[in-house]
């Protein structure tokens, strides 16, 4: 999530990770302190939307991490982490 994104506010930020909180989740979010929306499209020529490629790249390698573990733990092959 872009930090700039001017699609959502911090406040709207703040509720949902409350909501999240509330609910039990066990959550956590990527903000990108100079990003706006759509920061992962090249292409993007929406308003309030821009690419970062700082960014875009750091957003990329912790998508594919998340998977890796995802993947890892669906077969039972995580690491201990305690």
């Amino acid at each position: 999530m872009g930090a700039q994104d001017p699609h959502v506010t911090l406040e709207e930020r703040t509720v949902w990770e409350r909501e999240m909180t509330e609910a039990g989740v066990d959550w956590h979010l990527h903000v990108y302190g100079r990003a706006q929306h759509g920061f992962t499209e090249r292409a993007t020529k929406r308003p309030g939307c821009e690419y970062d490629e700082t960014a875009a790249t750091a957003a990329r390698s912790s998508a594919l991490a998340f998977l890796d573990m995802s993947f890892a733990l669906a077969q039972g092959t995580a690491p201990h982490q305690g």
